[in-house]
């Protein structure tokens, strides 16, 4: 949406750039033209009204490191440990895709693994998909909610993965791997 990126980007084209917005209140990234672009969530979520931004993402921001050439990045829920980086959704969660478990992976780049196990078993990389994330739904949505700003509602997003996982399992795990190696684990709710 920028109205001169084109131009940006021409500049931008001899170096390995990184763009880092805000203002969004929803967190993505994404390659444009060769230049790396990273939307951050916001402190304030969506619009001081919740613990989430519209797409899911906890109130937080961004971490950057440079190490001369080397950039490397994490999001950093606010009031939450570092490796928490996702939010999982039992079945039903999403009426959309009611079979299947629902991932958020809110600082999901393509670089991520997302895979699920069932009673320790790896049974597959989950499916990315575009959707609404079901937390953001209950409280954005609606000409009644959320309270202090009616006008919020629900962004979509592609951060969202999901699975067919088995209503069977005892445990169902989800394992997400972000461009680094670093691992973070989750258990989703209702099984284990």
């Amino acid at each position: 949406v920028v109205v001169n990126r084109e131009l940006l980007n021409r500049i931008l084209e001899p170096y390995e750039a990184h763009v880092i917005a805000g203002h969004m209140h929803e967190t993505e990234h994404l390659v444009d033209q060769g230049v790396r672009v990273h939307v951050c969530g916001a402190v304030c979520g969506a619009w001081w009204t919740g613990p989430i931004c519209g797409d899911g993402t906890p109130n937080g921001y961004g971490l950057f490191e440079v190490n001369g050439e080397d950039v490397t990045w994490r999001y950093k829920s606010t009031g939450k440990p570092i490796e928490e980086q996702m939010r999982l959704y039992a079945h039903r969660s999403d009426p959309s895709a009611p079979d299947d478990i629902i991932a958020n992976v809110w600082d999901y780049d393509p670089r991520w693994k997302i895979v699920w196990y069932e009673d320790g078993e790896r049974r597959g990389e989950m499916k990315q998909r575009q959707g609404n994330d079901p937390l953001s739904v209950e409280l954005h949505k609606g000409p009644d909610r959320p309270e202090k700003h009616a006008w919020v509602e629900p962004y979509i997003t592609d951060h969202l993965f999901s699975a067919p996982a088995s209503r069977n399992a005892r445990e169902i795990m989800v394992e997400a791997t972000d461009g680094e190696g670093r691992v973070y684990t989750s258990i989703v709710p209702g099984h284990g």
